[in-house]
């Protein structure tokens, strides 16, 4: 099944951006896009409508999106977090420890081999 066919599926079936069509669930959609080609031939051979059907097929084959340079460098002071739990928010020392310490291995890059 093609890109389009499965957008085509969701459509009929229901998405966030769509409420489908009433009695079409996931089998009969893939039976009927594969029957009659695409939605717009689904949606003409069985009668209903899909309110901005073609929006959302859009929105999906293609997405408006943006290339968004992320900086991905994590330095935390875990100390200075760890000095604030213990003394501004009066936790004991023992409750938080484990939890700091996998913070800091958790931000401490690491090579494949460590799953092997």
């Amino acid at each position: 099944m093609s890109w389009e066919a499965l957008v085509d599926v969701g459509i009929l079936c229901g998405t966030d951006f769509n409420e489908g069509v009433a009695g079409i669930g996931p089998k009969t959609a893939v039976d009927l896009v594969r029957e009659h080609g695409d939605l717009w031939a689904v949606l003409e051979a069985e009668d209903v409508y899909v309110e901005n059907a073609d929006l959302v097929r859009e929105l999906f084959l293609d997405p408006d999106v943006a290339n968004v340079e992320v900086d991905t460098e994590i330095d935390p002071d875990i100390e200075a977090a760890r000095t604030y739990v213990i003394d501004e928010w009066e936790i004991p020392e023992e409750e938080v420890a484990r939890g700091f310490e996998r913070i800091s291995e958790s931000v401490t890059q690491t090579g494949l081999d460590r799953w092997t």
